[in-house]
């Protein structure tokens, strides 16, 4: 207990809600951070050169055509959130996100989620060629990775990228570990203020589970 007291003194009270009493909360109550049900759907289809498309689906649920962009004309980035491998233990994550428009185009941010798999249990060297296939697989320029104490995802991330070839060509980003989901979170608040998020229609039920869960106090 008095650990725990000691460590709200040290955090502040809203930090220690957030990350000690699964109570997370947007700093902008409008955000689309961690909310699912204010995300489009899309669906990753093929052009006629085997071109991976990103194919919008109209509210009735089938696929918008005229709408669809190449995922090859987007910007690509594939982000890693490392966990440990106890079968117990949180889950890690790997996402692949691309984005059309934003600052300096002069049209507005979209942001397509093409990829996102959790991982259990699991090893940081399987973590890490998960994270480098999801690179390959949607041109990612760059890995994005979390960096905690000693743990530095990138002795893992090099060989797995080099083994396939990806050495030089995918550039890794390495962010410091903060205890504070929110903090976390916020590292990508000025992504979402107001974009539209669209979200690949076979993402894992588990993981627009976690994000609805994470951002359900807004």
């Amino acid at each position: 207990y008095e650990q725990l007291m000691e460590l709200r003194a040290e955090m502040g009270h809203r930090a220690f809600t957030n990350e000690y009493q699964n109570e997370p909360r947007s700093p902008e109550e409008d955000s689309a951070i961690m909310r699912p049900d204010a995300w489009t759907k899309f669906r990753l289809g093929e052009s006629a050169e085997n071109a991976l498309l990103c194919i919008p689906q109209k509210p009735d649920g089938t696929d918008d055509h005229a709408a669809a962009v190449p995922l090859n004309s987007l910007r690509t980035a594939t982000y890693l959130d490392p966990a440990g491998a106890g079968t117990g233990g949180d889950f890690a994550a790997v996402v692949t996100a691309a984005f059309l428009g934003g600052s300096g185009t002069g049209t507005p941010l979209k942001i397509y989620i093409v990829h996102a798999e959790l991982l259990r249990g699991t090893g940081l060297r399987h973590q890490a060629q998960c994270a480098a296939r999801a690179a390959e697989r949607f041109g990612s320029a760059v890995i994005v990775h979390e960096k905690c104490g000693a743990l530095d995802m990138s002795e893992f991330l090099m060989p797995a990228l080099d083994g396939m070839g990806l050495a030089g060509q995918v550039r890794l980003h390495g962010v410091v570990h903060n205890k504070s989901k929110l903090v976390r979170a916020a590292r990508f608040e000025h992504l979402l203020k107001t974009p539209a998020i669209l979200a690949e229609c076979r993402l894992p039920t588990a993981f627009l589970e976690q994000c609805e869960s994470f951002g359900q106090s807004g």
